[in-house]
């Protein structure tokens, strides 16, 4: 029983951070009042606790060996998914492109957490199932590295927003690719064994921090791509508008040319009437 509260206050906590984070990416184009979110929050982690104690003991019961936290992070995911797009204005690929992220910071703080039970408290790491100092064991990574994270995130959802569209239907494979390799370290190195316990939490940890500094330097290079290509398609409309230009004076001076002449012919015809009347050759004029 104990247990089984201690994953669901787990599983509520990680949730409701997770919700907060994509919030404060979305904040300015969230579709709900705050005090809405807050409840809509609450029922969601209420929820997602329920669900992953269900799918654990689900699990359980299998002959099979199968990961319940895989499985109940996948249902979580498509909830989310829809949820987000539910209350936030946003299209579809960077709101996974922002939940992926947010899925990354979740398994940075686990990876810190499966390194702080190793090296200081080794009776956890090798424990199966949540007890009650998994709480403060989980939330406290979440609560510190959450929110500058959050930060990190939203510059980097900010850069990438100046470019187009289109660009973020490659750009969300990249988070999910560091997710995949993030879960096969996790099969070939399980927690629970304590001689790899050390190296596979740092790893993890690794793979988390590189995976945000390949973010930023990618929403880096997108952004001057997007600059270049802008300011390669203002030299483009320059140059063209150049080109009319250049050819609408080439047709102005063609018309003052034009126009010179017609007053010259102009002068002189009337230099030859002028010189017929007075001689008084008015028939011939």
């Amino acid at each position: 029983m104990i247990g089984s509260i201690s994953h669901f206050f787990v599983i509520f906590v990680q949730t409701a951070a997770t919700a907060c984070f994509c919030f404060y990416i979305f904040h300015d184009m969230l579709k709900a009042c705050f005090a809405r979110l807050a409840v809509y929050t609450f029922f969601l982690c209420c929820f997602c606790g329920f669900l992953s104690l269900a799918v654990c003991e689900i699990c359980s019961r299998l002959p099979l060996d199968v990961d319940s936290e895989l499985i109940s992070l996948f249902i979580m995911f498509i909830i989310g998914y829809f949820c987000l797009r539910s209350v936030v204005s946003e299209n579809s690929n960077r709101i996974l492109f922002v939940l992926y992220l947010s899925l990354h910071v979740q398994y940075l703080c686990l990876s810190v957490t499966y390194l702080a039970y190793a090296a200081w408290f080794p009776a956890l790491s090798v424990n199966y199932g949540y007890v009650p100092a998994d709480v403060p064991g989980y939330t406290l990574p979440i609560l510190l590295l959450g929110p500058p994270f959050a930060v990190i995130t939203r510059r980097i959802y900010t850069t990438l927003r100046q470019a187009d569209d289109t660009v973020y239907h490659r750009i969300w494979f990249i988070p999910l690719l560091f997710l995949l390799l993030y879960c096969v370290q996790v099969l070939f190195y399980p927690v629970s064994q304590k001689d790899t316990q050390a190296e596979a939490n740092l790893m993890r940890l690794i793979i988390s921090i590189c995976a945000f500094v390949t973010y930023s330097q990618m929403a880096t290079a997108v952004a001057q791509s997007a600059k270049a290509t802008k300011e390669k398609e203002i030299h483009t409309q320059l140059a063209h508008q150049l080109d009319l230009q250049r050819s609408r004076m080439e047709d102005i001076e063609t018309h003052a040319e034009e126009i010179r002449r017609i007053r010259h012919d102009h002068r002189q015809h009337m230099q030859v009437l002028k010189g017929l009347l007075e001689n008084g050759d008015t028939g011939k004029a």
